[in-house]
């Protein structure tokens, strides 16, 4: 069969083997449908089995765990996640955002920034999300609970450089989103480089 340079271990962990002696075990075309299947269950299953154990221990303590049992699926994550999507205005991104670096809220960047991101639907929101913060989903209570807050920042070239040519940078870690005037048309290429 058709070799995939795999054997039956972890991705990223050839210490945890996913069969007897799957360090020895090549995934190959026709039992690589079983190793998809062992690694979705070690990461979602049985790799986090204790902490999840010790999570629901933890909140068996503070309420009747059973009483989650009415929640569905997308109710549950509702609550603990918020919601998915807001409709974000300028208005509502001035107060939940901030700026550094030779930036304000009334510089023409930023507000021209700002309505950018009001237009945005929301897959392009999420993604905008992912790109600037490293991860696909706000916290509870949406962009204005980001922390630290998304920072608006003056993004200087690169010696030789002129700023039409750079593409909008972020440091997730910290939240900072590095602006130029020409983002309408960076913007889109700079999250789908990142995304992908």
């Amino acid at each position: 069969g058709t070799r995939l340079c795999l054997t039956f271990v972890l991705p990223g962990d050839d210490s945890i083997e996913l069969i007897e002696n799957g360090s020895k075990v090549d995934v190959t075309g026709e039992n690589a449908e079983e190793f998809i299947s062992r690694v979705i269950y070690h990461v979602l299953y049985s790799g986090v089995y204790q902490q999840t154990e010790a999570v629901l221990r933890g909140l068996g303590d503070l309420i009747d765990i059973t009483r989650l049992l009415m929640f569905e699926n997308r109710e549950f994550e509702l609550l603990a996640c918020g919601p998915a999507y807001e409709k974000w205005t300028v208005e509502f991104l001035t107060q939940a955002t901030r700026c550094d670096h030779g930036y304000s809220h009334e510089s023409q960047s930023v507000e021209f920034f700002l309505r950018i991101l009001a237009e945005m639907d929301q897959e392009d929101q999420q993604k905008f999300v992912l790109f600037t913060t490293g991860s696909p989903a706000l916290p509870l209570g949406g962009l204005r609970n980001l922390h630290p807050r998304l920072t608006i920042v003056r993004r200087t070239p690169e010696a030789g450089r002129s700023p039409d040519e750079c593409l909008p940078t972020v440091m997730t870690c910290t939240n900072y989103f590095n602006c130029r005037t020409t983002v309408r048309m960076k913007l889109p290429e700079a999250i789908m480089c990142a995304v992908r």
